[in-house]
């Protein structure tokens, strides 16, 4: 049900000012569910638009090769 809301938002409120936190949840939810390219896309997106969690989790797991492939200097450039 949170995805529906989280995912709701984005839609009503494309420019809203939640965003970064709301793509940055549906990250979360999505890999609890095991959905790791969706989780991974959000957690993309949530990073672009300046959510720093985002960022910071997103360079590590570039450093470390872990949901993703492994990047150095893109995780260097974010964590």
């Amino acid at each position: 049900m949170s995805i529906f809301w989280l995912e709701r938002s984005l839609i009503l409120d494309p420019d809203g000012s939640n965003n970064t936190l709301s793509t940055y949840l549906l990250s979360q939810q999505y890999e609890k569910r095991g959905e790791e390219e969706l989780s991974i896309d959000y957690l993309k997106k949530s990073a672009s638009i300046g959510w720093v969690q985002a960022m910071e989790e997103l360079g590590q797991l570039y450093l470390i090769g872990n949901r993703v492939k492994q990047d150095k200097n893109q995780g260097k450039k974010m964590a």
